[in-house]
């Protein structure tokens, strides 16, 4: 029995332990429900705040909103002094209804006619998509009786892989009467899950000897997670599956980066200094790190024909985006009573009427079994699995967040649509 444990912010840690508290969230919405924590999110924006002071870096932070659609967190980023993503209209006008102005958005991604017009009259910062973009914005100017507008080009020459020849790149600009001042490293920041990472890596050889030996998975139908015998009856697939957690946070891949001396046989950080550039990021997942967590209600256990426990859950795959990033870290099982119970594993099921509403495709073990009514807590949630394919199939009700505020002794929870970090008091 393998567990891959969550690694739990002290904030998460200390909500969970007012079982009582999340007992009465629950009773307010017939669906699942997340939890998400601003405090949390504030932290790991001055994270990467403190890392680019401590390299003397000039840097321009632009959270991208995709990864979660809550308002909270739009206002929260305005309120601790960063910028933002933008990939669509509708979140252009989220971040213009909760305070933001143009010079602090950048509007990335495809966008249509509606979507580039209201981003040059707002002078936002426009990450070009493509030459045909470039051409719709010189057309849109001059509909618009707009003089000119903010623009950011991405180098994608196949030739420039490495930072010596981007660099160079940039410096020839000035030759052609360019003046760019910016350098967007972009985001894919990786970031730290598991509780103990060693835990994947035993997970892995475990099910690499079962496969090998023909032997029960402890995973769906035996899902092997992209690991196969190849025609030399060896396990392959091994270091690409390694790639799903990482042991390390995003700040340190960033210190790393710049503190890098092989360009020139200097460190980055003092070429990017000396050189007067500001360097942006656009962090996705890596700044919601542990900003959220995801509760279902248990509806009780049945059996499959191979007589494995199914525990039901009153949720489904939607309601944590499955498609965008499967779950695989242990829930945690909160219990409405006391009672002594046995240890149970099985596998974790959605409401759907359909095959393969599978929340995890491991067998996971709680030291209790769980009862109708408990509830099932799914860690690490608010980036992506909490809303960016939330759907209600069945008419299945939508999942609804609440925010957590721990100034008190015990947990106290805002809905999201009327929370504002601007009406709290210290």
């Amino acid at each position: 029995m393998i567990q891959l444990k969550p690694y739990l912010h002290p904030y998460v840690e200390r909500t969970l332990r007012h079982k009582d508290k999340l007992f009465e969230v629950a009773r307010l919405h017939k669906g699942p429900i997340h939890l998400i924590f601003p405090d949390i999110f504030h932290e790991n924006i001055t994270k990467f705040q403190g890392v680019f002071d401590e390299l003397g870096i000039q840097a321009r932070i632009n959270y991208a909103h995709k990864p979660n659609k809550s308002k909270v967190f739009v206002k929260q980023s305005l309120k601790s002094g960063i910028n933002i993503d933008v990939a669509s209209l509708g979140e252009l006008t989220t971040a213009l209804s909760c305070g933001f102005t143009g010079d602090r958005i950048e509007c990335t991604g495809a966008k249509n006619r509606d979507f580039l017009i209201t981003a040059l009259h707002h002078n936002c910062l426009i990450s070009l998509d493509s030459v045909l973009e470039l051409a719709e914005i010189i057309m849109l100017l001059n509909i618009c009786n707009i003089q000119k507008a903010r623009l950011l080009i991405r180098i994608s020459d196949p030739a420039a892989k490495d930072r010596m020849l981007k660099l160079t790149l940039i410096e020839e600009a000035y030759v052609y009467g360019l003046s760019p001042h910016i350098i967007n490293i972009g985001g894919g920041f990786r970031t730290r899950q598991l509780a103990h990472y060693p835990q994947w890596s035993e997970f892995l050889d475990s099910l690499s000897r079962a496969l090998k030996e023909n032997k029960p998975t402890e995973t769906w139908r035996n899902y092997s997670y992209g690991l196969y015998i190849n025609e030399h009856g060896s396990i392959s697939g091994r270091v690409k599956a390694l790639g799903e957690f990482v042991p390390i946070e995003a700040t340190s891949v960033i210190r790393e980066m710049f503190l890098d001396d092989t360009l020139r046989n200097r460190r980055l950080a003092d070429i990017i200094r000396e050189s007067l550039f500001e360097v942006m990021i656009e962090p996705g997942s890596s700044i919601f790190a542990h900003c959220g967590i995801s509760i279902m209600r248990v509806i009780g256990i049945k059996e499959a024909s191979n007589r494995e426990k199914l525990i039901l859950l009153d949720g489904n795959t939607y309601n944590l985006s499955h498609s965008m990033q499967e779950q695989l870290m242990d829930p945690v099982l909160l219990s409405a009573s006391n009672s002594p119970s046995p240890e149970c594993g099985g596998y974790l099921i959605g409401n759907l009427c359909k095959e393969g509403d599978l929340l995890l495709k491991r067998k996971v073990f709680f030291e209790r079994t769980p009862q109708s009514g408990d509830l099932i807590c799914f860690a690490n949630t608010a980036a992506y699995a909490s809303d960016f394919e939330d759907a209600s199939p069945h008419q299945h009700p939508l999942s609804k967040k609440f925010v957590v505020d721990l100034r008190q002794d015990s947990p106290t929870f805002y809905d999201e649509e009327v929370y504002s970090p601007y009406y709290l008091q210290p």
